[in-house]
C-alpha cells in the first residue's frame, strides 16, 4: 500500500501507516513504526489494530559503543585490581578411561619430552613453513639444542596441564600472559602444533596411542590452546 509520489519520496496512502526512518543505537535497531513503546497508530484504529514492539533495554553509558569509529576495538572490563577480565575457559571434558590413558601415556613421555617436543616441531616446520616466523632466531637443523629445549617446555607444559585438569587457566596462567601480551602468536599455530604432537606420539606410542588416547590428547590440546588464547584482545 505505499506507492511514489512522482516528487520522488514513497508515500502512504490516506488511512495507512507511514515506515518511519530506521532507529538506529547501540542497544536497539529496528524500524520504528507509530508512536514510542508500540502505541496504537492512530491509522490503525480499526484495520490491523496496534502494533507492540519489544521494549529496547537501556544501555549503561560505560557499556555504550564510541560513535564514529567503527573500527575501534571494544577496552576490556576491569577486574577489581585494574586488570583486564577475561572468560573462564572451560576445563576438558574427559571420561574416566581418556584420564587414566592420559596419565598413562604423560607417565611414559616425560622421560623423552626433549626428543618427544624436538620432533614435533620439526613435523610442525616442514609441514607448515609459515610457521617458522615466531622461530626466526632459533637453529631449526634436526636435534638442535634450540629445538631440543623449547620441545622440552612444550611437552612438560602439557604434561602439567594434564595434572590440573580442573584448573586449567591456574596451571598455564604465566604462559597465557606470554602468549597474550609478548609472543603473540597466530592462535591458528596452536592447531598446526596440537596436530603434530599428536602424529609424533602415534609415531612412537603405537600400541598405546589407541583411539581413546587419540580423543583424551585431542581434548587436552584444545583446552590447552583455549587457554593459551583467552587473553588475547
Amino acid at each position: 500500500d505505499i506507492t511514489r509520489s512522482s516528487a520522488g519520496p514513497f508515500k502512504a496512502r490516506p488511512g495507512h501507516a507511514r515506515l518511519q526512518t530506521p532507529v538506529a543505537s547501540s542497544a536497539c535497531r529496528g524500524w520504528s513504526r507509530g508512536t514510542p513503546g508500540g502505541a496504537e497508530h492512530p491509522g490503525l484504529r480499526g484495520g490491523l489494530g496496534s502494533l507492540s514492539l519489544p521494549q529496547c533495554q537501556e544501555t549503561p553509558p560505560g557499556d555504550q559503543e564510541p560513535h564514529g569509529n567503527p573500527a575501534r576495538e571494544r577496552q576490556p572490563r576491569l577486574g577489581p585490581q585494574g586488570h583486564a577480565r577475561h572468560p573462564q575457559p572451560a576445563s576438558p571434558c574427559l571420561i574416566d578411561a581418556e584420564k587414566s590413558t592420559l596419565v598413562s601415556l604423560c607417565g611414559k613421555v616425560a622421560g623423552h619430552a626433549d626428543v618427544t617436543g624436538a620432533e614435533a616441531l620439526e613435523r610442525l616446520f616442514l609441514s607448515f613453513p609459515q610457521t617458522k616466523t615466531y622461530f626466526s632466531h632459533f637453529n631449526l637443523s634436526h636435534g638442535s639444542p634450540d629445538l631440543l629445549r623449547h620441545g622440552g617446555k612444550v611437552v612438560n607444559a602439557l604434561i602439567n596441564a594434564a595434572g590440573h585438569l580442573d584448573d586449567l587457566s591456574g596451571a598455564l596462567s604465566a604462559l597465557s600472559d606470554l602468549h597474550a601480551f609478548q609472543l603473540r602468536v597466530d592462535p591458528g599455530n596452536f592447531r598446526l602444533l596440537s596436530h603434530s604432537i599428536q602424529v609424533t606420539l602415534a609415531a612412537h606410542f603405537g600400541s598405546d596411542f589407541t583411539p581413546v588416547a587419540q580423543s583424551a590428547w585431542d581434548k587436552l590440546l584444545a583446552a590447552v590452546s583455549e587457554v593459551l588464547v583467552s587473553k588475547y584482545r
